[in-house]
């Protein structure tokens, strides 16, 4: 009998709250919004900023008039990429959530510029994520937007990580990493995002890094010193190395020591850095080199680190941090070193020592 009851008022619930539903409040808030995927940042040399965003049209993949995968971008100038993104808004029927945003583009005038007027307006708007990825564009944010709609190659974004088979070349920085970085007041690197031809169109990929220093962008570390980066500051290395007549080895791991010598009669005088590099391999093709294997990947190794510190001292700033280790383990010395510290390193040997195992 108990069961029977409560059988019917189920179903009297039930008929009650179909019969009734127009009433009741609905969840419009997502569709009613247009989702942003990509907001990016340039300077303007009129307006003063201009602000992009790649979003999608909710209305249209609804009622089956666009394709569901399409996406589309826009822009707008302002006087700040707060009003230039006030400006955007306003064109819109309907909200759009810049609070989905995934990935954050500040082009490179902008950050040559000084970068932190336009990650001060990314860090206080509160709706944006600060586990949003981001990079600097090697050319204008909005033409990367635009590159990325056209040619619906946002998934090379997406999957980009640390075994997506380019993290060799650049690594991922979310926008929290990358405004403790701006606090600390040292030189670092933001993953770059550049132009590339492939099957025969222009598409946008992440590849080598920007290096800020001075709060602005000082210049760009190439992919083919990128690897070198990586494995100077015991990041992940694992990728592929390329070596003579087709043969290559799946690099696995590294290790590196960073030494510091002393002139003998003054030992508050740096004579020389050294680094010590070791790592592990694993054999991809030999194609009949197996004799020379080692030294050929030692040597390709060896010229990416060159080309690293290259760049460092070229740039006239330490993005490695090898001052801060020299500050961490000689801190008396590096007292009296500090203040012209990147003179100092610019004008200092480096020798690198190389070894490698074949598994």
């Amino acid at each position: 009998m108990k069961q029977s009851i409560i059988t019917v008022l189920i179903v009297f619930v039930v008929i009650s709250v179909m019969s009734s539903a127009r009433y009741f409040p609905r969840m419009t808030e997502i569709t009613l919004a247009e989702p942003v995927f990509v907001l990016g940042i340039d300077k303007h040399e009129e307006a003063g900023s201009r602000v992009s965003i790649l979003y999608e049209k909710i209305e249209g993949a609804d009622e089956g008039g666009d394709d569901v995968n399409q996406k589309y971008t826009d822009f707008a100038e302002g006087s700040s990429p707060a009003a230039a993104l006030e400006t955007l808004k306003k064109r819109f029927p309907r909200e759009m959530a810049v609070s989905t945003a995934e990935y954050f583009l500040i082009g490179e005038e902008a950050a040559g510029e000084n970068l932190e007027k336009y990650t001060d307006f990314l860090a206080r708007n509160n709706t944006l994520r600060l586990t949003s990825s981001i990079f600097i564009v090697r050319g204008e944010a909005a033409e990367a937007c635009r590159i990325l709609t056209e040619t619906r190659t946002l998934d090379i974004l997406r999957n980009y990580g640390e075994y997506s088979g380019i993290n060799a070349i650049s690594r991922s920085m979310e926008f929290y990493e990358l405004l403790s970085e701006m606090a600390g007041g040292s030189a670092f690197t933001v993953p770059a995002l550049v132009f590339k031809e492939h099957s025969g169109e222009i598409i946008v990929v992440p590849s080598g890094y920007a290096v800020i220093c001075g709060g602005a962008l000082a210049g760009f570390l190439e992919p083919d010193a990128a690897r070198g980066y990586n494995l100077l500051t015991n990041k992940s290395v694992y990728s592929t190395v390329e070596l003579a007549d087709g043969a290559a080895a799946r690099l696995e791991n590294a290790r590196r020591q960073i030494r510091f010598e002393w002139n003998e009669d003054d030992k508050n005088l740096l004579k020389g850095i050294v680094i010590d590099v070791s790592f592990n391999t694993r054999i991809i093709d030999s194609a009949g080199h197996d004799s020379l294997f080692k030294k050929e990947q030692n040597r390709v190794i060896y010229a990416e680190i060159q080309k690293v510190i290259a760049a460092s001292k070229k740039l006239g700033c330490d993005f490695l941090g090898i001052g801060e280790l020299l500050r961490m383990r000689h801190p008396v010395r590096w007292e009296r070193l500090q203040s012209c510290w990147n003179e100092i390193y610019a004008g200092t040997p480096v020798k690198i020592n190389i070894s490698s195992e074949v598994r």
